[in-house]
């Protein structure tokens, strides 16, 4: 069947929601990892969609309502470990009701266990590590109905013989200052309340390696710097952009795993934030994550810093209140309970 409106459909789901007709409370739960993807497809031209299902959603109305006016050639999901059930539950209903259009699943689950995620019948291919040039590839590759081969970061499943073609992985993205500002616009129908924070992320990655996350498992899925940092005035070119679409805008919480890891960048971005921000009219107020170590806990002058800046909170995972249990089950970074008070 042809397309009819639109080239694409991402999909993300949530379980925890505020409301089947807008599921997200604020902008701070836009995900980033579908919204790259989604931005780099939209800029090079596709029509571009987006759902966010819930699991209380009625996925046979939902699909057949949305068979009624689009017929997308593509379908990208997006799936942590405790979504893919949904998901695969989602992929099923779509070939129900778009028999001939492929389907697409990154995430970090696809990225930990690709071989169990492409054996699910529903699902024509999985992405392993980052995404973006990938679908990219993908959608070139479908829309010019040539055969989908040998892209990087797919594994890609033949739909006659169920063969299944392992493609390498590309090395992670080294400059993320070549990545587009998300486009926030395609999200606005899906949030219960726009006016809360903004969300910007910083980097990707995290140096840490606790027993009890996913990071040190996923720095391994691909070669390259796993821990990577936009550059100042990139992120402050994305406050900039906001502000236009928004200039009632107060807060913005940068997203990444956690700055105080590298001092000299965190300085650097700490400091060009701090000229910006009070250039304008009525400065902004900012958060962000911050794992506590011995040394930012010694760091009375950087945390002094990240104050000037207009910094209201800092969020930090304490996890645990014993240092044995930090230290030998965790494996979190060194900070005693004396340093953590």
């Amino acid at each position: 069947m042809p397309s009819k409106n639109i080239d694409i459909c991402c999909i993300y789901s949530i379980e925890d929601y505020a409301t089947l007709r807008a599921p997200l409370i604020d902008p701070l739960q836009i995900p980033f990892g579908i919204s790259y993807v989604a931005t780099i497809l939209k800029n090079n031209g596709y029509n571009v969609d987006l759902l966010v299902l819930t699991h209380d959603s009625d996925l046979e109305v939902v699909m057949t309502d949305y068979a009624k006016e689009n017929y997308p050639f593509l379908f990208c999901l997006t799936s942590v470990a405790s979504e893919f059930p949904f998901i695969c539950k989602v992929c099923k209903i779509i070939k129900k009701r778009f028999p001939s259009t492929y389907i697409a699943v990154g995430g970090s689950h696809t990225s930990l266990f690709p071989d169990y995620s492409i054996k699910q019948p529903h699902i024509d291919c999985v992405c392993i590590g980052e995404g973006e040039l990938a679908m990219l590839a993908l959608a070139s590759s479908i829309k010019q109905n040539v055969r989908i081969t040998s892209i990087n970061n797919l594994w890609i499943k033949d739909k006659l013989s169920g063969v299944v073609e392992k493609n390498k992985t590309a090395n992670f993205l080294e400059d993320l200052d070549s990545l587009p500002f998300i486009d926030r616009q395609m999200w606005q129908p899906w949030i219960s309340n726009i006016n809360s924070p903004y969300s910007i992320l910083v980097g990707r990655g995290c140096p840490y390696r606790c027993s009890y996350c996913s990071n040190h498992k996923l720095s391994g899925v691909a070669d390259g710097r796993y821990l990577r940092y936009r550059s100042p005035d990139n992120v402050i070119a994305e406050i900039k952009y906001i502000l236009i679409s928004n200039p009632s805008a107060e807060s913005i919480y940068f997203e990444v795993e956690t700055l105080g890891f590298d001092h000299k960048y965190d300085e650097d971005f700490l400091k060009k934030l701090r000229f910006y921000n009070f250039s304008l009219r009525k400065p902004l107020s900012f958060g962000c994550n911050l794992t506590l170590t011995k040394e930012i806990s010694q760091s009375e002058a950087l945390l002094e810093k990240f104050k000037a800046a207009n910094f209201k909170f800092l969020n930090i995972g304490l996890e645990s209140g014993s240092e044995r249990i930090r230290r030998e089950v965790l494996n979190r970074p060194y900070y005693s309970n004396e340093s953590l008070i």
